[in-house]
């Protein structure tokens, strides 16, 4: 009877001092009560617990443990705090009594939730038989500081010590190859972790606000390091990558503020989105041969990154002073946020500008788009505290919204196609709706200039912005465009038109490109137009020094 009344005695105590119940895990003082009596039950068909006077609880039988239910799991917005509700797990009842944890030999596995929120655990023995450790196992056993895990064990489960918060050292079977997502999360004094040999892939959120981390290397085998594995391990210096990873996930470092230049070994092929956001120790990146693609916002809010440099025998990227696009340079993926230079004209060859390419930029006041240029992607420019001045030519079609939000000394924008999109399609139950973007789009304390009547002078009256009229172009024979060049933009225009016409619509041409249009001056505008059009821009660039006129001549 005297471990009956130890326990009994130990429960009121936590009744009575229930405003000082747990603040991670949150307790029910109605179950504490109902469990007074009991010190003793099943954890399954063959596996059972005793809890003795001194806190040990003592796991024995064969098999495994039940997985424990619960209807929901809560966690706060500072990442502090979860609080399972309802859970059916007897121990649960009894958590803060436990300070010591004693599983036997015979026992296989630690069943979901089943030492869940004991937050006066200080030490656990785990016996050579055991395989696996599930779901929740150990999640808010706060004041545990370090556990030894049997070689046995091949699998472990979703945060099954996610929030042990005391957690300090931890030794892993090396034969292992499964640690589930977020097992790991918010231990937040882990100093030191040595990753088995047999992984293949590091789990989501897997390290996620291990702030005392300082460095890892991860084993040769993983492939492929998952979203959100080590967010915010404020602490992590550096990360030693195998030649085997393939791929690195979804903000996977964002918030490393102080990881060192990473080393990329000769297999890797993707890079997420804000993988390496906020990462603003690292000034250069080298990318292997062997990779395919690069998110643009993958190194997002890396300040002090000054240069990109891509091995010459990509195939499918490829860096030039310092600026990365792809191989043929029609994607503009990142121009560093930290390369010095002042002035930016985008190359002619680059059709897309992606999503934040030239976004936070320390030094960059002026940026015009190329002669090919068409498409600037939403968030392009966003947070370029010190530019001032952007100016994208006439073959620019899409302004994507937010593109120059928080652009705070942007003072002037030309916009010189008279259709440029400035806003945003997005979808409503199935149907494509117009939806104005946000003063953003342009910055405030911009002034625009653009024709009249344009899509540029919409904006500025929508959002009651002040508004320069350019001088109305002048369009030349087979210079549609009024660029002062005929190349293949004209020829695109022309095919267009006569698309236009020949489907029945109307023209969109004023009557100067209509005549400037016709080539062949057969009284039409057709692709026999666009035709001599490619001929004549073909033979420009290659040195030509005729006109059009003399050229059409000297070919009949």
């Amino acid at each position: 009877m005297k471990g009956k009344n130890f326990i009994a005695i130990i429960l009121a105590g936590i009744i009575v001092n229930s405003a000082a119940c747990i603040p991670q895990i949150a307790c029910n003082n109605n179950s504490i009560v109902a469990a007074a009596s009991a010190f003793e039950g099943m954890l399954g068909e063959n596996v059972s617990w005793s809890l003795d006077e001194n806190g040990v609880l003592t796991v024995s039988g064969s098999g495994a443990s039940t997985d424990w239910k619960y209807s929901a799991v809560s966690f706060s917005n500072d990442k502090t705090n979860h609080t399972f509700i309802d859970p059916v797990n007897p121990i649960y009842e009894i958590r803060e009594a436990v300070k010591s944890i004693v599983v036997e030999e015979g026992v296989t596995t630690i069943g979901q939730l089943t030492f869940t929120g004991c937050s006066n655990l200080k030490s656990v023995s785990l016996p050579a038989s055991l395989t696996a450790i599930n779901k929740y196992a150990f999640s808010g056993c706060s004041q545990l500081e370090e556990i030894i895990i049997p070689e046995n064990v091949n699998e472990i489960g979703e945060s099954a010590f996610y929030f042990c918060e005391r957690l300090k050292k931890i030794t892993l079977p090396q034969k292992m190859n499964c640690i589930d997502e977020a097992a790991f999360k918010y231990c937040k004094v882990l100093e030191t972790i040595e990753l088995p040999q047999g992984l293949e892939k590091i789990e989501n959120n897997c390290f996620e606000d291990c702030i005392s981390l300082t460095s890892i290397s991860i084993p040769e085998g993983v492939k492929e390091i998952k979203s959100r594995a080590f967010e915010d391990c404020e602490n992590l210096i550096s990360v030693t990558f195998p030649s085997t990873l393939e791929a690195i996930g979804y903000s996977t470092f964002e918030g490393c503020v102080k990881l060192e230049n990473p080393v990329f070994g000769d297999n890797l092929k993707y890079i997420d989105s804000d993988a390496f956001n906020n990462c603003i120790k690292i000034d250069k990146v080298t990318l292997p041969a062997t990779v395919k693609s690069v998110d643009s916002s993958a190194f997002f809010e890396c300040i002090n990154l000054k240069e990109i440099i891509v091995d010459e025998n990509n195939e499918n990227l490829c860096s030039d002073g310092g600026v990365l696009y792809t191989k043929n340079k029609t994607r503009l993926i990142k121009y560093p946020e930290c390369k010095e230079d002042e002035s930016f004209i985008i190359p002619d060859s680059v059709v897309t500008v992606e999503n934040s390419a030239i976004s936070n930029q320390k030094y960059l006041t002026y940026v015009k788009t190329g002669k090919y240029t068409s498409t600037i992607e939403e968030y392009a420019f966003i947070s370029s505290a010190k530019l001032e001045e952007i100016h994208l030519l006439s073959n620019v079609t899409t302004l994507g919204r937010n593109a120059t939000e928080e652009c705070t000394a942007l003072k002037k924008a030309t916009i010189e196609n008279p259709e440029c999109v400035m806003y945003y399609k997005i979808f409503v139950d199935n149907k494509e709706l117009d939806d104005y973007n946000n003063k953003d789009t342009i910055y405030e304390s911009a002034v625009i200039y653009g024709y009249e009547n344009s899509t540029a002078h919409d904006y500025a009256k929508l959002f009651e912005r002040e508004f320069i009229a350019l001088a109305k172009p002048e369009v030349s024979f087979g210079d549609i465009d009024a660029s002062t060049t005929i190349d293949a933009v004209d020829a695109s225009m022309i095919l267009s038109e006569y698309a236009r016409i020949s489907t029945g619509s109307t023209t969109t041409f004023t009557e100067e490109q209509m005549k400037a249009a016709d080539i062949n001056d057969d009284g039409a505008v057709n692709a026999s137009d666009a035709s001599i059009v490619l001929s004549y821009y073909a033979y420009i660039s290659t040195g030509g020094e005729l006109s059009l006129e003399e050229y059409i001549t000297n070919n009949n």
